[in-house]
């Protein structure tokens, strides 16, 4: 048997007593602290607490993005293998819509026709064909994401992409494709990474995932470099422009039922045969109320959730939008599913990935601004890196947005088992990871990457507290990412690997910190005590942070 098999140990499940079973050692429903030290947290503590659960062993991992590396199409697979050797067991999504489908050898480096019927890139196939062997013969498990942003540009100058529902047709056809190559060896589908971010950034923040400051993101209400003028114009003048109060609303739509679409194909001609599964990976953080004490801050707290997590996963559930989106959102702007695309949405998923990196307040706002952008101002809140009585969210890192916030982590968890119950799928954690704060560091410097070792202890250890404790049936843990990329508008300004890329000497790399403590993780026997005693109490908010709020006597 693989050493990454899937093993299903018949144990007498856990007393549904907030986990006070074997190897509890805190009885609470809180975060771990930040103070904690979890550096000898380790895989076989995981192992023991799925097999009492009766789950197979969890999965761990770190991921990676086609559209995101450099490396030349015959390296990456050597690559992949070489700087993933340490972790042992790991996924890696990849994507290639762009890729796949063009009148070009070139890889996707050439405008793609993006259909089927146009020709298929048979070196694209020829190149993940190599990609996946590779990972298997290094006894790794790949999990492979259809639609990571990469849209054929011939499609978005066609009909404007996923504003069009022109787009369920070849997105169906383009999943065709990937099922029928690459099905018999790919086991776990994602059909579409973070629509939240394809959906906002395009068309509320237009910022497009992989443009610079002066490139025109994809858009509807507007001619893409109808002139010289325009060309060199930033997105922020762009945005002014723009009537995109209706835009993501329909674009989020088409992504959610192109993703029933491909769900549907893979279900009634090729899961019966190839055995796998096949998700939707969303991203989100965990949202505080402002002012706990504040009932209307707890409300808005929710509804920032809704409009993040909840603005997908409840349609892939339950075939509808979430309540406090609909309570908000006229109907002309957030469409009513048909029965029929209800039905087809309710249940599409066979697992849930969930991408989480950071944690914020949400405070309510009664008249949010004239000039804001429907989505926000529907919403009618306003975010903070703070609470009311400045407890931060979390430590800084090199990404302005990302705050490390572990605890957001157990809580959303928390909340997602107790929110949906037996109606949540399995969940894998496919993102997790942060940024370095200077990008320029050299490599004996970069590779003591302490900030992110210490990130990835404190989210793990409230991962094993969140399945502890609530029995949410989580899968796996993947990091973000396997190597410093390419991370969007940030360039090669922000490093979340944990591989070195020495981008000016050959793009030799290292390991870091990170990858040789999570190499230990997987790989050392459990410790004698975990988690270490503390006479430290756990702080409500895992932040770390002191409690400022103004104390009573009694």
């Amino acid at each position: 048997m693989a050493a990454n098999s899937i093993v299903v140990v018949n144990h007498p499940p856990l007393a549904s007593n907030n986990g006070a079973g074997a190897g509890a050692a805190v009885d609470d429903s809180h975060p771990y602290p930040k103070e904690q030290d979890n550096v000898t947290l380790n895989r076989t503590l995981f192992d023991e607490l799925t097999k009492q659960l009766n789950r197979p062993p969890l999965l761990f991992g770190s991921g990676t993005s086609a559209m995101q590396e450099l490396w030349p199409m015959e390296a990456t697979p050597r690559l992949l293998a070489e700087c993933t050797s340490c972790i042992r067991k790991t996924s890696s999504p990849w994507q290639g819509w762009a890729s796949l489908l063009t009148d070009s050898p070139s890889h996707g480096q050439e405008l793609s026709l993006g259909r089927v019927a146009n020709g298929v890139n048979t070196e694209g196939i020829a190149y993940y064909n190599c990609l996946i062997d590779t990972i298997i013969e290094n006894n790794l498990k790949p999990f492979a994401t259809i639609f990571h942003f990469d849209i054929p540009l011939r499609l978005e100058a066609e009909y404007k992409g996923f504003l069009d529902k022109q787009i369920r047709a070849d997105f169906r056809d383009y999943a065709r494709i990937l099922f029928w190559e690459f099905g018999d060896r790919v086991k776990y589908w994602t059909t579409i990474n973070e629509p939240w971010t394809y959906s906002v950034r395009n068309y509320v923040s237009a910022i497009s995932p992989s443009d610079d400051e002066k490139r025109i993101p994809p858009g509807r209400s507007f001619e893409q470099g109808k002139s010289d003028a325009d060309k060199n114009k930033t997105r922020t003048a762009i945005a002014k422009e723009r009537d995109h109060s209706n835009d993501p609303f329909v674009c989020t739509r088409n992504l959610l039922l192109a993703h029933a679409d491909a769900v549907e194909l893979y279900r009634t001609e090729f899961q019966q045969y190839q055995l796998g599964e096949i998700g939707i990976v969303l991203n989100s953080h965990w949202y505080e109320p402002y002012n706990p004490d504040d009932a209307n801050d707890v409300k808005t707290a929710k509804r920032a959730m809704d409009f993040m997590s909840g603005w997908f996963l409840e349609p892939v559930l339950y075939g509808r939008y979430p309540k406090g989106m609909t309570d908000s959102i006229p109907a002309d702007r957030l469409v009513p599913f048909s029965e029929e695309e209800q039905a087809k949405l309710k249940g599409s998923i066979d697992f849930l990935g969930l991408n989480y990196y950071t944690s914020y307040f949400a405070e309510y706002d009664p008249s949010p601004p004239a000039d804001e952008d429907a989505y926000y101002a529907f919403q009618n809140m306003k975010y903070h890196y703070h609470d009311i009585y400045g407890n931060a969210a979390g430590d800084p890192t090199g990404a302005d947005w990302l705050l490390v916030a572990p605890g957001g982590l157990y809580k959303h968890l928390k909340q997602l088992n107790a929110d949906h119950g037996n109606a949540l799928k399995p969940i894998y954690i496919t993102e997790n990871g942060m940024a370095d704060n200077d990008a320029k560091q050299p490599p004996f410097v970069g590779c003591n990457d302490t900030q992110r070792v210490k990130f990835h202890q404190d989210h793990l250890a409230n991962l094993y507290k969140a399945i502890k404790d609530t029995h949410v049936d989580v899968r796996g843990y993947f990091v973000w990412s396997w190597c410093d990329n390419f991370e969007f508008a940030a360039g090669f300004t922000q490093r979340f690997g944990i591989m070195y890329v020495d981008y000016v000497n050959n793009q030799k790399r290292y390991p870091k910190a990170s990858a040789l403590w999570l190499g230990r993780f997987l790989l050392t026997p459990k410790a004698p005590e975990w988690p270490p005693k503390s006479s430290k109490r756990a702080l409500v908010d895992g932040t770390g942070s002191a409690d400022k709020r103004p104390k009573t006597t009694s």
